[in-house]
């Protein structure tokens, strides 16, 4: 999927944990149009059951990238979060499979607490692109969808924080994607009140 603020459209319950259906929101801003399951195109639902077979499919939206159509759908593979994203020809462009933070390569996780600190880690997904020269891909980064306290200042109103004076004042966490590259060697924060 293109760079993207997580934007959760939806919820399962997965081996009874809830959990988030996420799709993207494009970085300029553009929200995405949901689309039934049944109005999305017939070799756009064939590209995505060749490439995740056993998967349920629960949710699609419809944007358009750089003057070109594309299709997210997102569902459960084996109770875990999956998303696919395809182009309107057909052409498989990324797929997303939720992971155990266990499974996290070290350097990445390292890049993940250093950009976030704190955060609470809510879903990691292993991304994958490069279909073309390879049928499982390569991976392309990891995606940690997490909550964490606002900064001093941003603070809006739900949980409790002591203000001026000691007197609490209610706040509420901030919604994040943590985008770490393979390698560990970079990570960005979006989704963050500046």
């Amino acid at each position: 999927m293109t760079p993207h603020v997580r934007t959760a459209l939806g919820a399962a319950c997965i081996g009874g944990v809830g959990a988030a259906l996420l799709l993207p929101r494009s970085a300029a801003g553009q929200k995405p149009e949901k689309v039934s399951l049944d109005k999305v195109p017939a070799k756009v639902m064939a590209t995505a059951n060749k490439a995740l077979p056993k998967a349920k499919w629960m949710e699609a939206t419809r944007e358009t990238v750089a003057g070109e159509e594309r299709y997210d759908l997102a569902g459960v593979l084996n109770k875990r979060l999956v998303t696919v994203e395809i182009d309107a020809d057909g052409d498989l462009i990324e797929v997303e499979k939720q992971i155990d933070t266990a499974d996290v390569p070290k350097p990445v996780m390292r890049a993940f607490q250093d950009k976030a600190g704190k955060a609470k880690i809510e879903a990691v997904m292993e991304v994958r692109g490069g279909f073309d020269e390879d049928e499982e891909g390569t991976i392309t980064g990891y995606e940690f969808s997490c909550t964490r306290a606002r900064k001093a200042g941003k603070a809006k109103t739900k949980g409790k924080a002591k203000g001026k004076g000691g007197k609490e004042r209610k706040t509420e966490d901030e919604r994040i994607t943590v985008i770490v590259s393979p390698d560990g060697k970079s990570a960005e924060i979006q989704g963050e009140d500046d």
